[in-house]
């Protein structure tokens, strides 16, 4: 989805059921661990990539818990299998370490390539997309991560071809169709743009359905309004969601490209990417520096005090 700045948002949709991600961080498979009351866990991942079931092997090593006690729990996972548990039958005292293997999933690479690209390594992004893409060409994740990367690349053609893939191999995706949008509109072809839009808005609508308070969907149901002509809707839309959710700076990010590149307020498309910028993570503001939905706003003295105020910040942070 446009916006997403943090890390461990990445890989939200390779949630497994029981709360364990396939292919991510190591430190986000730490903190599922603790969350479900494993104090003391460490996990061991590739130094280089960082993530848990990228590779054939990882390692858990753990302290403080009873060793069968950690076996029975990753086994009722059902993510790995546990190949074998060195350090005695107890760990109390002494850290111990748990083997397991799971299925080379082409998901960990490209959430490895998404991460890469927040981080504008778009070489080494590149070389995992096409691994995630070899293994899997048929995943929704991956073909999703690719477009993502292209687009980040200022590749849109291609990131076009597995927007569209990702679009048809998931009858949800909404953001993947809201990226259409831009992406159709940047190179000028007014009618995809519109066919996306209409995707994106039925989508939305569904989910919006279900759950009145989605963000994400209202943000990208917004911009699709937009596209359709439907100008006081949208804008309706932005108002209801921000009285819900006012500090969702995904959501804030979404309205300002719907206004700057399809409403044409400037003042207001401004006004909106205020608190966005105050706390706008590095994903999201590399995220801004190619999104042509700014493109109308770049010559705006305000926007480019925003982007060197959020530059420095982030900066200082790092």
């Amino acid at each position: 989805e446009r916006g997403r700045q943090q890390k461990d948002d990445i890989v939200e949709n390779l949630l497994d059921g029981r709360g364990i991600l396939r292919g991510q961080p190591v430190h986000q498979l730490q903190h599922h661990l603790r969350s479900a009351d494993f104090g003391g866990v460490n996990v061991v991942g590739d130094e280089d990539d960082g993530l848990a079931g990228a590779e054939d092997l990882i390692a858990l090593r753990f302290g403080g818990r009873a060793a069968l006690e950690i076996q029975l729990a990753l086994q009722a996972l059902e993510t790995v299998e546990v190949l074998e548990i060195r350090g005695g039958a107890d760990f109390q005292q002494d850290e111990g370490i748990i083997e397991c293997s799971g299925p080379e999933l082409a998901e960990a690479h490209a959430v490895k390539a998404r991460i890469l690209s927040e981080e504008e390594r778009h070489k080494e992004a590149s070389k995992e997309i096409e691994a995630a893409l070899r293994l899997d060409p048929e995943s929704h994740e991956v073909n999703k991560c690719a477009a993502v990367l292209r687009f980040r690349q200022q590749r849109l053609e291609e990131a076009i071809g597995y927007f569209e893939k990702a679009v048809a191999l998931e009858e949800m995706d909404f953001a993947s169709a809201g990226l259409l949008i831009t992406c159709y509109t940047a190179v000028g072809d007014r009618e995809a743009a519109k066919r996306a839009a209409q995707i994106a808005l039925a989508r939305a609508e569904k989910v919006l359905a279900e759950d009145p308070n989605n963000g994400s969907a209202m943000g990208h149901g917004s911009d699709a309004l937009a596209v359709l002509g439907q100008a006081e809707r949208a804008k309706e839309w932005m108002g209801r969601a921000l009285l819900i959710d006012p500090e969702n700076l995904a959501m804030r990010y979404n309205f300002a490209c719907a206004l700057a590149i399809h409403l044409k307020d400037r003042d207001a498309a401004l006004e909106m990417l205020g608190p966005v910028f105050e706390k706008i993570g590095a994903g999201l503001f590399n995220h801004s520096k190619v999104d042509p939905d700014l493109d109308p706003l770049r010559d705006d003295a305000r926007f480019k005090a925003m982007l060197a105020a959020a530059e420095k910040r982030l900066e200082l942070t790092s």
